[in-house]
């Protein structure tokens, strides 16, 4: 998608940039993964500092100021050991919502997936796992919400393209849903949104995950079957 640029930007969101990356921001380059509407650049300083921002608008998009307002707390919290970008800075003036966070010096992985990196996400994956969840965050239930009544719609009123097999198992697939919420509890951290656009390759080959607003708590195995 084509982003709006760094320099479209307010001007008051570019001055709490300047002041909290204490230099003045001289170069930027954008980010064209992902699905928020808002700006996404890796940012440089006059003197040498690098950062990462994004920010949105409230009049561009009602939902994504609070996803961003979100993964500002989340993010601050997030232990060491994951390697996640650090939450430098965050703005808010009620429309614009802006955070500053560490710049990964990391590359998306290559398209289709190669097995070493496959590999690295599955190890970031595996990481992530053993964390517990931060304080306060909603479950995974709690963050899915409608994703697991589809079946359950479906029955009420079967659409005519169901394919035979779906018909013939769907009480079954009805009961399997229904236990959705006990299947998914947990008291592990959880990123929930896990795909080659939300992480990056280290040059060490590793793999880190960024962009955390629906991180949620709950079973692990979830991340593994979204991603």
């Amino acid at each position: 998608m084509t982003r709006p640029a760094y320099d479209a930007l307010p001007s008051d969101v570019r001055a709490w940039a300047n002041e909290a990356l204490g230099s003045p921001v001289c170069a930027w380059s954008s980010e064209s993964g992902g699905f928020s509407p808002g700006v996404a650049a890796r940012v440089t300083c006059a003197d040498g500092t690098r950062a990462f921002l994004k920010a949105v608008s409230a009049e561009v998009n009602p939902v994504s100021p609070g996803m961003h307002r979100t993964e500002a707390k989340v993010t601050a919290a997030l232990p060491a050991a994951l390697g996640s970008p650090r939450l430098l800075s965050s703005y808010d003036d009620g429309t614009w919502v802006a955070l500053l966070l560490e710049q990964v010096d990391g590359r998306p992985p290559t398209s289709p997936w190669q097995p070493d990196e496959l590999a690295a996400a599955l190890r970031a994956l595996d990481r992530l796992s053993r964390e517990a969840a931060l304080p306060g965050l909603r479950t995974a239930e709690e963050v899915l919400g409608e994703d697991f009544t589809c079946w359950r719609q479906m029955a009420s009123d079967p659409p005519d393209d169901l394919a035979t097999w779906q018909l013939a198992l769907l009480d079954e697939l009805v009961a399997l849903e229904d236990g959705s919420a006990e299947a998914s509890a947990g008291d592990r951290l959880l990123h929930l949104d896990a795909r080659g656009d939300n992480m990056l390759v280290r040059p060490d080959g590793e793999i880190v995950l960024v962009d955390w607003p629906w991180a949620a708590a709950g079973d692990p195995v979830l991340d593994l079957i979204g991603f």
